[in-house]
């Protein structure tokens, strides 16, 4: 992620964006390899007491994302290995899917009943989209790129709620 798009969504003070900007560092990347180099961000030009603590949080932050993200990928939740989920489990994550779609805006709702075409459950999400190498959600009918974004979190809350169920 950018430091840009940190600051638009009002992730960075706007001291920290201009320290970042003004030191030639415009992603999440370089602000944790400077971290690591360097152990803390107050050698930066303008950069105090405050902006260094924010600087380092985000970075925790970031780290703890990318250690979970890795977390996911590495147990590969979703392939013909995975075992079976318990019915009460799966009821649960039906009831989820269930609730999150309802919340998308209507036309990913639409889009989604459309791509799936089924009773959405589980079963066939693991099927006909984290099973399927080929699923892209630009693929996906009448979901526009404005779209993708809200798919795309919606398709990661859902995988990321399997991990927590199974996992528990």
């Amino acid at each position: 992620m950018t430091i840009s798009e940190l600051f638009r969504e009002k992730r960075i003070s706007q001291r920290s964006y201009h320290v970042c900007r003004g030191n030639k560092i415009e992603d999440l990347n370089e602000l944790e390899k400077y971290l690591v180099e360097n152990e803390n961000f107050l050698k930066i030009h303008n950069c105090g007491k405050k902006s260094n603590s924010e600087l380092i949080i985000l970075c925790e932050e970031y780290r703890k994302s990318k250690t979970y993200q890795n977390k996911l990928n590495q147990l590969n939740l979703f392939s013909s290995n995975f075992p079976p989920l318990k019915n009460s489990q799966q009821k649960l994550i039906n009831s989820l899917i269930a609730i999150l779609t309802s919340n998308l805006s209507m036309r990913n709702e639409n889009a989604i009943m459309e791509f799936i075409g089924e009773k959405l459950t589980i079963d066939i999400f693991v099927n006909k989209v984290y099973d399927n190498r080929a699923f892209k959600i630009s693929k996906i009918r009448n979901a526009g790129k404005s779209s993708a974004e809200e798919l795309e979190k919606y398709f990661n809350t859902i995988k990321s709620f399997v991990f927590i169920i199974y996992e528990n």
